[in-house]
């Protein structure tokens, strides 16, 4: 029987006797230093895989005999073959497995770095996140802002829009108010000429009533001359006779002499006679300027009296006040309008214009504590006057209102003022809303359109409508034409749409 061979798994060395050798918990044997090379790696088995295994120590004794290993050694040349093939066959799984292990660490370094790119790349995916979520936000922030900017802008816009109407008016109204200016100093400097030429006119008719005295006294005196004149006359005639009838040569030198002094006397006379009828001729021509000059003084101050109402009449209407009172309702209830006034029949104050056409329709117990306020509505250029002008009355009652209304007719009477209309006193905008109501509801059966205590009243088989909008006028149309007791349109009465033609 050949000797018995014992080989490390580890190192596939022979075990010698001097050898170090250990044996495992689960029947394995080792070189101690293979071993503990092996535990340095690895817990388990290097042939079963147990997992960590005790060891002790083992004491082998080998038997050397020349005899047996030469009669094993052909045996163990054998074997020896059979150990180098497994040799070269491990070696060959050992280099198999050593070119998996590189391909596999080459593929892991491929996985590693794709790891990285791709957590590189969720990083970068992160950060692009978290910017689009940050840009979202700012988004909503900067659209919000937006919408308020668009609001604020649009706020802005009608603020400007206002502002710039607001500009224009006041624009226009500066301007207007500068030629006012400029033509109230004009009329102030045509008012201190005319304020001097009264002084000039007194003055002259103090000299001119001076120089009437004298005149007087003059042709008194002239008088009295001319009756000495005529004396003398007498008596030179009567000494022409008496010296006819002597022929004394010194009665004719006496008589020569007192001849040739009245003659003289006669001459002077005669001069001073020319002189006095010379001046009473240019004190006559005199007096004539100063009346036309007078009556041109009277025209300007008329005028621009006149012109002063106007433009305190246009200043208290843009300030509001023209037709705003306390109660702007009941000015509106107690005011008429004078339309086609004839501007040559306007006198100052105005109240007694109001009175004379009260007094000339028939009511004569009006009095100016009756009349609140009297307005011409024109503007009237200084330069250029109308025909005729638009007046507004406001009364203290209702009473007197009525009453010139019930009697405007009788104004058609008078020469002077047949062409002057007296009507009720009616808003422009409730003015817009009866033309707005009159084209609209009379093709639908309201034959009574009107305007009444400054509101439009629309009437329809005896039931009335009190509209005070064109949203009611509309409101109204719907109900009528959804209604089937609407009538044919008729032929439509003349509308007044020029009611305030004349006013500002």
């Amino acid at each position: 029987m050949l000797g018995l061979r014992l080989m490390c798994p580890i190192c596939t060395d022979d075990f010698q006797e001097n050898d170090d050798i250990y044996s495992t918990s689960c029947g394995h044997i080792y070189h101690f230093s293979c071993m503990r090379q092996w535990q340095s790696r690895a817990t388990s088995c290097p042939q079963c895989r147990h997992h960590s295994p005790t060891s002790h120590k083992l004491y082998l004794i080998f038997n050397d005999a020349p005899a047996e290993n030469t009669a094993s050694a052909s045996a163990s040349a054998e074997d020896q073959e059979d150990l180098n093939a497994k040799l070269e066959s491990s070696v060959d799984k050992i280099n198999e497995l050593n070119a998996q292990l590189q391909e596999a660490e080459i593929n892991f370094y491929h996985l590693q770095e794709q790891y990285t790119i791709e957590q590189e790349l969720r990083k970068r995916s992160d950060q692009r996140i978290a910017e689009f979520t940050n840009n979202e936000e700012n988004f909503l922030n900067l659209h919000a802002q937006y919408s308020e900017i668009e609001t604020r802008i649009h706020l802005l816009e009608e603020e400007n829009e206002r502002l710039s109407l607001e500009n224009e008016y006041k624009a226009e109204e500066i301007s207007r108010k500068s030629r006012e200016i400029a033509t109230l100093q004009t009329n102030r400097l045509r008012f201190n000429d005319n304020q001097q030429l009264r002084e000039q006119f007194s003055d002259t008719e103090c000299h001119l009533r001076t120089l009437q005295e004298q005149n007087s006294n003059l042709i008194l005196e002239n008088e009295y001359k001319s009756k000495e004149l005529a004396l003398k006359v007498k008596e030179l005639t009567a000494l022409k006779t008496a010296r006819k009838g002597h022929n004394d040569a010194s009665s004719d030198i006496a008589v020569n002499t007192k001849v040739n002094v009245l003659e003289q006397k006669l001459k002077c006379i005669t001069v001073q006679l020319e002189k006095e009828i010379a001046n009473n001729m240019q004190l006559s021509i005199e007096k004539i300027k100063l009346k036309s000059q007078m009556q041109r003084l009277e025209i300007q101050n008329n005028s621009k009296a006149f012109s002063k109402t106007s433009l305190a009449n246009k200043a208290t209407s843009a300030s509001g006040a023209i037709a705003q009172d306390t109660n702007p309702n009941r000015a509106m209830q107690h005011s008429i309008v004078l339309q086609k006034f004839p501007y040559n029949e306007i006198r100052y104050p105005l109240e007694n214009v109001v009175l004379s056409i009260a007094a000339k329709i028939g009511i004569p117990n009006a009095n100016i504590e009756d009349i609140v306020k009297v307005n011409v509505l024109d503007r009237i250029h200084p330069n250029k006057k109308p025909k005729d002008v638009c007046m507004y009355v406001e009364f203290r009652t209702g009473l007197l209102k009525s009453e010139f209304l019930a009697k405007a007719n009788l104004l058609k009477n008078d020469e002077t003022f047949k062409g002057t209309f007296i009507k009720e006193y009616i808003d422009k905008q409730i003015h817009n809303i009866f033309l707005y109501a009159v084209r609209n509801l009379r093709g639908v059966g309201f034959r009574y359109i009107d305007c009444k205590a400054n509101c439009v009243v629309a009437k329809r088989n005896e039931q009335e409508f009190r509209l005070y909008s064109k949203k009611n006028v509309d409101e109204l149309l719907c109900k009528a034409m959804n209604s089937p007791a609407s009538l044919p349109r008729e032929t439509e009465e003349k509308i007044d749409e020029d009611y305030y033609k004349t006013q500002t």
